[in-house]
Formats: C-alpha cells, sequence, structure tokens
C-alpha cells in the first residue's frame, strides 16, 4: 500500500503536465515559461499607478495599438486628396502579414499570459501571450510610416515626427501591461519580430508591389500563398488565433485581387469598364452577404467554418474599397451629366 501511495502521486502530476500543450517538449518554452513568471512583478509594479483615469487612458492606448484602428486608416490612403495608393497597398499588406505570423507564432509556443491573480486583468484573453501583436503592430506600422515619408521628403528623422513615433510605441507597450495581458518578455518579442518584419519590408516592399501591378501571374500566386497560409496556419479549438489569422488572410487577398484588377484591366479603357467594376463589386457583396447569412445561421450543416466565411467578407471589403476610386467617380458624374465636356477633357 505504501508503494501504491507513494507512486500515486508522480503519476498524477505527470499527466497533469502532459494537458499543458509544450511545458518539456521544448527549451524555449520552458525558458518562456520561466521569463513570464519573472516579468509578473514587473507587471505588478506597473499596476500599481491604478487609477480610473488611467484604466480609461490605457484603454485607449490599448485601442490605437489594435489592429482595428490601423484598417479604419487604409482608406485615407486612397480617398483622401493628394492620396498614395501605393503606401496604402503596402500599409495594409504589411498589416496582414503582421497579424498573421503573431498568431502563428502564439499557437507554435504556446506561452501563456500572466497569472491572474496576482496580475489584474480587465478581461480575460483567450488566446496565448507571445509575442505581443499590439506592440509589433505599433512598432512596425508606425516605423514604416516614418520611413516612408522621410524617403519621401515630408519628414526629417531630425524632427519631432521621430519622438512621437518612440512615445506612441511605448504608450501601446505599456498600456498592455498596465491591463496585464502581456508579459515583457511579451513585449521585447514583439519588438523583435516587428524589427525583422520591417527590415524585411523595407528591403521587398517596392518590389511586392510592383509585382502586384505588373505581372500577370498574381491571381495564380495570391491563390497559393493564401491557400498555403490557411494550410500551415496552426489550429487550435480553445483560441481565436486561427479565425483572426484568417480574417487577415481574406484581407490580403481582397486587396490582391483587387490590385491586380485595377491595375491591369479597369481604369484603362474608359468608363463602361469602371461602370462593369462596380456592378460586379455590388454582385460579389450580394453573394458574399448571403454565404455569410448562411454560414453564420448554419455552419453545422453546411461545414463552413466562420473564419473561412469572414475572410469572404474581407476580401469583399477589399475589392469594393479599391473598386471606389474618387477620380472615377469623377469620370462617371461627367459622363452621365455633361457628355460634351467628358469628351472635350479627354
Amino acid at each position: 500500500t505504501t508503494m501504491k501511495g507513494a507512486s500515486n502521486p508522480p503519476a498524477k502530476q505527470k499527466k497533469e503536465r502532459r494537458e499543458l500543450p509544450g511545458t518539456t517538449d521544448y527549451l524555449v518554452q520552458r525558458w518562456g515559461y520561466y521569463l513570464v513568471i519573472l516579468g509578473t512583478d514587473l507587471v505588478q509594479f506597473v499596476q500599481k499607478l491604478r487609477h480610473p483615469f488611467f484604466d480609461i487612458y490605457f484603454r485607449i492606448w490599448t485601442f490605437l495599438g489594435d489592429k482595428a484602428f490601423y484598417i479604419t486608416l487604409v482608406p485615407c490612403f486612397f480617398w483622401l486628396p493628394n492620396a498614395d495608393p501605393k503606401l496604402g497597398r503596402l500599409f495594409t499588406l504589411l498589416l496582414t502579414f503582421i497579424i498573421y505570423w503573431g498568431n502563428f507564432i502564439k499557437e507554435v509556443f504556446r506561452l501563456p499570459r500572466p497569472a491572474s491573480p496576482p496580475v489584474w486583468r480587465r478581461k480575460v484573453e483567450h488566446d496565448y501571450g507571445m509575442p505581443s501583436i499590439h506592440t509589433m503592430s505599433a512598432f512596425t506600422m508606425t516605423s514604416y510610416l516614418l520611413w516612408t515619408w522621410e524617403s519621401q521628403g515630408l519628414i526629417s528623422w531630425t524632427g519631432p515626427a521621430p519622438i512621437i513615433g518612440a512615445i506612441w510605441v511605448f504608450q501601446v507597450a505599456l498600456s498592455r501591461m498596465y491591463l496585464g495581458v502581456h508579459s515583457p518578455l511579451d513585449l521585447a518579442t514583439g519588438l523583435l519580430l516587428g524589427t525583422c518584419f520591417l527590415s524585411l519590408w523595407i528591403q521587398f516592399g517596392d518590389a511586392i508591389d510592383h509585382f502586384l501591378t505588373n505581372d500577370p501571374r498574381v491571381p495564380i500566386v495570391s491563390a497559393v500563398v493564401i491557400l498555403l497560409g490557411i494550410l500551415l496556419h496552426p489550429r487550435s479549438i480553445t483560441t481565436p488565433s486561427y479565425s483572426r489569422a484568417m480574417v487577415m488572410l481574406g484581407l490580403a487577398l481582397g486587396l490582391m485581387t483587387g490590385t491586380y484588377l485595377q491595375s491591369n484591366f479597369f481604369w484603362k479603357d474608359g468608363i463602361w469598364i469602371v461602370q462593369s467594376l462596380h456592378r460586379t463589386s455590388r454582385i460579389f457583396c450580394k453573394i458574399s452577404s448571403k454565404i455569410t447569412h448562411l454560414a453564420l445561421h448554419g455552419s453545422i450543416t453546411l461545414g463552413i467554418d466562420d473564419s473561412i466565411v469572414f475572410g469572404i467578407r474581407n476580401a469583399q471589403l477589399g475589392l469594393l474599397h479599391l473598386a471606389s476610386d474618387p477620380d472615377a467617380h469623377h469620370d462617371i458624374h461627367l459622363w452621365v451629366v455633361h457628355p460634351s465636356r467628358s469628351h472635350s477633357a479627354g
């Protein structure tokens, strides 16, 4: 009896450790768990600032590092006066790239967020901690905008813009610790990965845009890339990482397809091509809306994954967004209201 009693606790402990995926599989994960625990003290130190004012203040900064904020900026690159469509394309694709790989890495290493308690946490996050996608997005997107504007002569590295950018990134990162959802390890990993992604985008961004706007193989390459992204991403039924990544793939697919159509077919042969694009976009909108409605209300019977459905909707938004060219709208108005003025302008 004594021998059985002595052997039971280790067996129970071994079973519990197997239920935590990856805790003993990789050296990186073991060290990651250790560093997350060590960083808890720093998170608690930051949370000594807790006050209702700071609760709201840092929630605002968290939103300013979220993908929803950056997506709201995308139309500005296309619709505002003196817009820069190339920057808008590369900005959007970089955002999808960051969020996809951020969620991918979360599922690979599966490192936890700071334990609560002792850390105060405003709400429960259902995905893993490392890396901090908010920190990675804030650093990469801000740095890419600063680099682009400096190369265009709009700002200077010796001016206030880099200081404002640094404060922006710092506040977003600090907000993630204040809200108790990330450890210093998550923030540092986000900055490191953001630096790598930024370097790659600065090096290859122009080549990617040139490919999307000039190469006839864009539809095939885009389809293959998106399909590989869907198949290779780790899947989990307990976290939303896969669904979030699929939404970004849908946005990327819509943007790449719209860019290819815009550059190679539309806005080149006159008003009728522009009008046909808008008709096609409206039809695509109706079809995808029907698919979304059916899938969300009968996903079990249809066998359609919700993330794929939202990806379809984002692809639709990407196409509609590129279809809404202000110059094309102006040309349509002139042609319909004053055909003679339209011809004379041409």
